[in-house]
């Protein structure tokens, strides 16, 4: 998923320190997708949550983002935004 990769990014290649509870950054999945669609040839299904809100572009002029990146989109077969559920077994 979307999240898992963005924040491992985060935290293991950009060393982000939280910044208003976010470390995921949109590059580390844009360059998973790029791998996986250019190099590998596959067929990606993204899945993040909806309404998602996180950092992208350069560190010195970091932006946050809304919703799935228009190109990230494009890389994708389908994206699907998925509602987070507070749950009891959560």
């Amino acid at each position: 998923n979307f999240n898992n990769v963005g924040t491992t990014f985060g935290e293991k290649v950009l060393r982000q320190k939280e910044r208003g509870n976010c470390v995921f950054h949109w590059d580390g999945v844009r360059r998973c997708l790029l791998h996986l669609v250019e190099k590998l040839r596959l067929r990606v299904v993204g899945v993040i949550f909806e309404n998602w809100r996180a950092w992208d572009g350069p560190l010195e002029d970091l932006q946050q983002v809304h919703g799935v990146p228009e190109d990230i989109r494009r890389l994708c077969e389908h994206v699907e935004e998925t509602p987070k559920i507070a749950a009891h077994h959560q």
